[in-house]
């Protein structure tokens, strides 16, 4: 088997070394909801007595949907760096806490840039199932 025909597993992904003609840049897109259990003095959008202000009422958030995320990601390898960039969405509206008086917006937007550096790697790989 020559090096072109060997890859190595990724999650569910197979990434190809040396991939005949590989593509400039690949991306993908993904998506979830959030649902939050109610808890004592839970989290980020209750304010508790002690904090509240005139401009600020006391709020006690709730469980159940919490809102929804959508993001839109590319990467590309240049050996041995892979450099990746995505635009992310996160919608609030309809959730448990949109009445929060810490809420301003129903959502907001992300974006973000990285690069990894693979300084080692295994010299046995996964063989190419046919």
């Amino acid at each position: 088997m020559t090096k072109e025909d060997r890859f190595s597993k990724v999650s569910r992904y197979y990434l190809y070394e040396n991939p005949p003609n590989p593509p400039l840049l690949k991306g993908g897109t993904g998506g979830f909801s959030c649902f939050v259990v109610p808890a004592p003095g839970h989290g980020g959008y209750t304010v508790d007595p002690a904090f509240a202000t005139s401009s600020r009422p006391r709020y006690a958030a709730g469980g159940g949907y919490s809102g929804s995320t959508f993001t839109v990601g590319l990467n590309k390898t240049r050996n041995p760096f892979i450099l990746n960039a995505f635009v992310s969405l996160d919608y609030l509206k309809g959730a448990v806490f949109e009445e929060s008086p810490l809420v301003k917006t129903q959502y907001s937007w992300m974006c973000g840039f990285t690069v990894s550096w693979i300084f080692l790697k295994s010299s046995e790989r996964v063989q190419k199932k046919d």
